[in-house]
């Protein structure tokens, strides 16, 4: 549960005032442990609390504040299992305490992530191994073999997206793994703009492993032309969402250019979405 109060003066006698009607006798005698998560944002005291053992499959902490700190109604020496957590936005700093820097995270099957991985990392994610979809929050340069040491202890991976870059290159580069089928390649860019593919950028794709072995592909590109060299290069590939930066002109033209496209596309593919720029072909 998330709780949001204005601050006073003193946060943390505030805090204190409000967890301690969870360490009174009615919680401790039977054995019924909280822990809470908490800190500052602007003139806000914003609280996260939860039970123990953690039986939540995300994982829970306030956003966009300052101080964060956690305290726990358990005693010291008891340590309690957070595996029922399955998917997390991992940050650094979400694990600097004490309490916190324990805990261990074992059954992760969705995880978004920026490289490079810090050193706790794999402490608080020692296996991949239920790793089932993988984001890539930030993906700079020479990144290209830490991404590849996630990928080999991830056998299970079904999905690898990115959702944001610094490199001058594009991914997925030479990256291998023989369980991804679905690539999102949709990532924000310089000055928080989406990066669109150019045709010599598709080819490149087309002819990267995970490209061959696509089956589910997001992209956004420049110029139609792109989902012919999809289509014809990935062999695999069964749905495209492609994206265009100049929605309005494509919503303008929008039956020249789904005629131009049936006219152009193999006869095994469908146009079965079209949409302000937005488009959708299956086989």
């Amino acid at each position: 549960m998330r709780f949001t109060f204005r601050r006073n003066e003193n946060p943390q006698e505030q805090f204190n005032d409000y967890f301690s009607t969870y360490r009174t006798s009615f919680w401790i005698d039977r054995q019924w442990y909280f822990r809470a998560r908490w800190g500052l944002c602007r003139e806000h005291l914003s609280i996260c609390l939860y039970s123990l053992p953690y039986a939540f499959h995300g994982y829970l902490i306030p956003v966009n504040i300052s101080h964060l700190q956690t305290e726990s109604t358990c005693p010291a020496d008891l340590s309690f299992s957070y595996d029922s957590v399955r998917q997390i936005g991992y940050e650094p700093w979400m694990f600097n305490d004490r309490v916190m820097s324990r805990v261990q995270l074992m059954n992760i099957e969705s995880l978004s992530v920026g490289l490079p991985l810090d050193s706790r990392s794999r402490f608080v994610i020692p296996t991949f191994s239920n790793l089932r979809s993988l984001t890539i929050d930030n993906l700079p340069a020479d990144s290209e073999l830490d991404l590849q040491e996630i990928l080999d202890c991830s056998p299970d991976l079904k999905s690898l997206s990115f959702s944001s870059w610094t490199t001058t290159t594009v991914p997925p580069y030479s990256l291998e793994s023989s369980s991804i089928y679905r690539l999102n390649v949709n990532p924000y860019g310089e000055f928080d703009r989406r990066y669109s593919y150019n045709p010599a950028q598709c080819v490149e794709l087309g002819r990267s492993p995970l490209g061959r072995q696509c089956r589910v592909l997001n992209i956004q590109a420049e110029e139609l032309f792109c989902i012919l060299v999809l289509t014809s290069m990935m062999g695999k590939l069964r749905t495209v969402h492609i994206q265009f930066e100049n929605g309005p002109y494509y919503e303008l033209h929008q039956k020249e250019i789904i005629h131009a496209l049936q006219e152009c596309l193999s006869s095994r593919w469908t146009i079965t979405k079209y949409s302000y720029g937005n488009i959708t072909i299956q086989s």
